[in-house]
Protein backbone atom coordinates (compact mmCIF):
# COMPACT_ATOMS: atom_id res chain seq x y z
CA UNK A 1 0.00 0.00 0.00
CA UNK A 2 1.81 3.65 -0.90
CA UNK A 3 2.45 5.20 1.99
CA UNK A 4 0.26 8.38 1.37
CA UNK A 5 -2.74 4.90 1.85
CA UNK A 6 -1.09 3.08 5.38
CA UNK A 7 -3.55 2.17 7.74
CA UNK A 8 -2.78 2.60 11.15
CA UNK A 9 -3.88 1.50 14.60
CA UNK A 10 -3.55 4.89 15.80
CA UNK A 11 -6.45 7.02 16.51
CA UNK A 12 -8.17 9.97 14.57
CA UNK A 13 -7.31 12.27 17.17
CA UNK A 14 -3.52 11.16 17.58
CA UNK A 15 -3.34 11.22 13.99
CA UNK A 16 -4.14 14.85 13.34
CA UNK A 17 -2.57 15.88 15.69
CA UNK A 18 1.19 13.77 14.29
CA UNK A 19 0.25 15.02 10.58
CA UNK A 20 -1.21 18.50 11.47
CA UNK A 21 3.06 19.33 12.49
CA UNK A 22 4.02 18.08 8.88
CA UNK A 23 3.39 20.40 5.62
CA UNK A 24 0.93 19.86 2.99
CA UNK A 25 -0.80 16.77 4.52
CA UNK A 26 -3.96 15.58 5.10
CA UNK A 27 -5.30 13.17 7.46
CA UNK A 28 -8.48 10.96 6.56
CA UNK A 29 -10.69 10.77 9.47
CA UNK A 30 -13.35 9.48 7.54
CA UNK A 31 -15.67 6.48 8.63
CA UNK A 32 -15.89 5.11 5.04
CA UNK A 33 -15.53 1.53 4.71
CA UNK A 34 -16.53 -1.27 2.79
CA UNK A 35 -19.06 -2.01 4.75
CA UNK A 36 -20.00 1.73 6.08
CA UNK A 37 -19.87 3.34 2.54
CA UNK A 38 -23.17 4.81 1.53
CA UNK A 39 -24.71 3.95 4.41
CA UNK A 40 -27.17 7.23 4.90
CA UNK A 41 -26.83 7.25 8.89
CA UNK A 42 -24.69 10.54 9.03
CA UNK A 43 -21.70 11.28 9.35
CA UNK A 44 -19.71 10.15 12.61
CA UNK A 45 -20.50 13.30 15.03
CA UNK A 46 -18.13 11.44 18.16
CA UNK A 47 -15.42 11.39 16.00
CA UNK A 48 -15.48 14.65 14.08
CA UNK A 49 -15.67 16.17 17.31
CA UNK A 50 -12.74 14.29 18.57
CA UNK A 51 -10.31 15.55 15.84
CA UNK A 52 -11.58 18.96 16.04
CA UNK A 53 -11.12 18.90 20.28
CA UNK A 54 -7.45 17.64 18.98
CA UNK A 55 -5.65 19.47 16.34
CA UNK A 56 -6.71 22.99 14.53
CA UNK A 57 -6.02 21.47 11.07
CA UNK A 58 -8.96 21.97 8.82
CA UNK A 59 -11.52 19.17 8.67
CA UNK A 60 -13.59 17.56 6.16
CA UNK A 61 -16.15 15.10 6.92
CA UNK A 62 -16.93 12.04 4.61
CA UNK A 63 -18.57 9.02 4.59
CA UNK A 64 -22.46 8.62 5.66
CA UNK A 65 -24.55 11.35 4.96
CA UNK A 66 -27.69 10.79 3.75
CA UNK A 67 -30.37 13.66 4.47
CA UNK A 68 -29.49 17.43 4.34
CA UNK A 69 -29.70 17.75 7.79
CA UNK A 70 -26.45 15.01 8.29
CA UNK A 71 -24.46 17.95 5.74
CA UNK A 72 -26.00 20.85 8.42
CA UNK A 73 -24.80 18.57 11.24
CA UNK A 74 -21.54 17.67 9.83
CA UNK A 75 -20.95 21.41 9.24
CA UNK A 76 -21.86 22.24 12.84
CA UNK A 77 -18.03 20.30 13.51
CA UNK A 78 -16.09 20.52 10.28
CA UNK A 79 -14.84 22.85 8.16
CA UNK A 80 -16.48 21.49 4.84
CA UNK A 81 -18.36 18.31 4.26
CA UNK A 82 -18.18 15.73 1.06
CA UNK A 83 -21.06 13.07 0.39
CA UNK A 84 -20.73 12.42 -3.63
CA UNK A 85 -22.79 9.32 -4.11
CA UNK A 86 -25.54 11.30 -2.83
CA UNK A 87 -25.42 14.08 -5.52
CA UNK A 88 -24.32 10.86 -7.93
CA UNK A 89 -26.85 8.77 -7.00
CA UNK A 90 -29.20 11.59 -7.61
CA UNK A 91 -30.58 11.26 -3.80
CA UNK A 92 -29.98 14.78 -3.00
CA UNK A 93 -29.13 17.67 -5.25
CA UNK A 94 -26.44 20.19 -4.21
CA UNK A 95 -28.82 22.99 -4.34
CA UNK A 96 -30.98 21.19 -1.81
CA UNK A 97 -27.79 21.06 0.27
CA UNK A 98 -27.33 24.60 0.03
CA UNK A 99 -30.74 25.49 0.86
CA UNK A 100 -30.61 23.21 3.66
CA UNK A 101 -27.66 24.88 5.57
CA UNK A 102 -28.50 27.90 4.79
CA UNK A 103 -32.06 27.61 6.40
CA UNK A 104 -29.82 26.59 9.60
CA UNK A 105 -27.66 29.60 9.36
CA UNK A 106 -24.22 28.12 8.43
CA UNK A 107 -22.08 29.58 5.66
CA UNK A 108 -22.58 28.82 2.01
CA UNK A 109 -20.88 29.49 -0.86
CA UNK A 110 -23.10 30.55 -3.90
Amino acid sequence: MPAAHRTTTSSAPDSSIRCSSVPSTRTNTDRESAAQRGTGDGYDLELLHAVADATTVPLIASGGAGTVEHFAEGLRVADAVLAASRFHDGDLTIAQVKEHVAREGLPVRR
